[in-house]
């Protein structure tokens, strides 16, 4: 975990029976935000929260790696904007919760000299079709691997994106979501159209393969919905990024203990509950004092992995409001015989979204050796499956590290879409037990432990020499550490999600908070949102069913203006 103090929310024994109001499935980010509202709008509700796994905080998911004790691996979602996201900066200030700077490039001036313009992103690197260059080069240097259309030469990936939204779809701006998905687009209607195929028809093949491999994300320019994926470039001008001093679960960590604080000193009883799994439920019955009747299986984490500890005698919680905070494929996962997998349109719209795979991958350096080649923050990308690489943060340079300290982070790999399958035949080798380093305690293991799964040898050897390649080197010096995060596996699906082709999404975003109109059983999370892939997604849905379904004031840190989406 991202904290070592000894008000760890979560953990204990799952009582055999649970009565609640409000029972809420997943402490991730709209869980546990959903439950901390509704303890804080009224003193007299009861509300649990559980989680199938030993870890609270979902896709938010932080790791101090030994001999870097103030340097955090965001294994998950890794930063926000809090200029254009006011859910997630309202909570992170309303928390109290430290903030800083995410870097996406050098912060120092470009020609050395005080008071010039910051290098940035310019001097990163991108290696496509085995050449190396510096970004400020790519527009020019493309032409040289890529065989463009005359109306692709001489550009950026964003700027030939730009290009076609200008000529094919000029009215994007200020239309209501719905007006601008029925808008015919070359004969089709953009929420029939797949992202992909529209790209097709305006840009060469050679075009497209060039705006995927230089934008870093396959994902970015898949077959997604195109009048969703059209939306996802909305950041204009200079965008800011800020992250957690410690880590980004430092964000659901901070609302679980809110939660347990209030309800232990209301009820004498925990709100969080970890390592219990919901099975199925249904309704308690004729004459039950509560609506819905819900079986809870208790599991073990070990390695990453969650099982059912056996024997597995369910425990029994009633409650009358059913929150699922889940992403598509845990829903997926709960009993067949529970009232949503019995609903023909939530069986048929739960498919509206596709589970995006997507891995990250980082090694520990006893020095920061790409600062040598003219590199010190933000990401190189390359057409190799490692795709996108991260320069983090030296610990020693840090407010309390140690000053001798040099030990460095890399996010060697953050793959998406099918370079994720390229690292799955390297998961079943020989563990990589890490190289002996002078700031990790002797006595301890230099690698990451066992919550997260073994790295292997193999993985980092093929990392090391890939991302070698990448920024044209020989080799690159051995790491000392290393902890992988693949976020295809069960229960998540998918690092994100994007909405299918053929659903008019605005409509199931809305209908998906409840998606059977007489029970009191509601989804939230980032998946069935207008802002899927961000936290500020998980949040707006979450928002939405406590402003519509349980009737709170929306908080006062939040701007009435701000819209939470369809």
């Amino acid at each position: 975990m991202v904290s070592s103090s000894g008000d760890e929310p979560g953990g204990g024994a799952l009582p055999q029976q649970l009565d609640v109001d409000v029972a809420v499935i997943g402490a991730g980010v709209s869980g546990l935000y959903t439950a901390w509202r509704l303890l804080q709008a009224d003193p007299a509700r009861t509300v649990a929260v559980f989680e199938m796994s030993e870890r609270i905080g979902g896709r938010l998911f932080s790791r101090a790696l030994p001999g870097m004790p103030h340097v955090h691996a965001e294994l998950g979602g890794m930063r926000y904007l809090p200029n254009q996201q006011p859910l997630v900066h309202g909570v992170v200030e309303e928390l109290g919760l430290a903030t800083r700077p995410f870097l996406v490039g050098d912060p120092r001036p470009h020609d050395g000299r005080p008071g010039s313009p910051p290098a940035g992103a310019r001097n990163n690197l991108l290696y496509l079709r085995r050449r190396l260059m510096r970004s400020h080069e790519l527009a020019r240097a493309a032409g040289d691997r890529y065989f463009l259309g005359p109306h692709e030469r001489g550009k950026t990936p964003d700027e030939i994106l730009a290009q076609v939204m200008a000529t094919y779809i000029p009215f994007l701006a200020g239309r209501d979501v719905s007006e601008f998905g029925e808008r015919e687009v070359l004969g089709e209607a953009l929420y029939r159209t797949g992202y992909w195929n529209l790209l097709a028809k305006v840009l060469s093949s050679e075009g497209y393969r060039y705006v995927r491999d230089a934008g870093g994300y396959d994902t970015n320019v898949s077959n997604a919905n195109a009048a969703a994926a059209l939306q996802i470039n909305e950041f204009g001008g200079e965008v800011i990024y800020r992250t957690l001093k410690r880590g980004m679960q430092a964000l659901p960590l901070a609302l679980a203990r809110a939660c347990d604080r209030v309800s232990t000193a209301r009820r004498g009883a925990r709100a969080v509950w970890t390592n219990a799994r919901l099975d199925g439920f249904a309704r308690a019955g004729e004459g039950a004092a509560r609506r819905y009747l819900l079986r809870l299986v208790r599991t073990d984490t070990r390695l990453g992995e969650t099982h059912d500890l056996e024997p597995a005698e369910p425990a029994r919680v009633t409650a009358d409001h059913v929150v699922l905070a889940l992403p598509r494929r845990a829903l997926e996962l709960i009993s067949r015989d529970s009232p949503l997998h019995a609903d023909p349109w939530f069986r048929e719209h739960s498919k509206a979204v596709v589970s995006q795979a997507a891995f990250k991958f980082f090694l520990g350096f006893a020095q920061p050796w790409w600062r040598g080649v003219g590199l010190y923050a933000g990401r190189s990308i390359s057409d190799l499956p490692i795709r996108q690489t991260y320069y983090f943060e030296t610990e020693g340079e840090q407010p309390g590290g140690d000053p001798e300290n040099t030990n460095s982070l890399m996010m060697a790999s953050y793959s998406d879409d099918v370079s994720v399958a390229f690292w799955k035949g390297f998961e079943r080798g020989r563990p990589f037990t890490g190289r002996p380093n002078h700031f990790v305690a002797e006595g301890r293991s230099p690698v990451a432990p066992v919550d997260v799964r073994h790295v292997t040898e193999e993985m980092v050897d093929m990392c090391a020499r890939l991302v070698a390649e990448a920024h044209g080197m020989r080799s690159i010096p051995a790491p000392y550490t290393a902890v992988f995060q693949d976020w295809s596996v069960d229960p998540y699906g998918g690092g994100w999600h994007a909405w299918k082709a053929g659903f008019r999404y605005w409509s199931v975003m809305a209908r998906m908070r409840r998606p059977l109109l007489d029970e009191s059983i509601y989804v939230c999370g980032e998946a069935y949102s207008n802002a899927q892939g961000w936290i500020e997604g998980a949040l707006q849905t979450a928002e939405h069913v406590l402003e519509q379904e349980f009737k709170l004031a929306r908080p006062d840190w939040l701007p009435r203006a701000y819209s939470l989406g369809p």
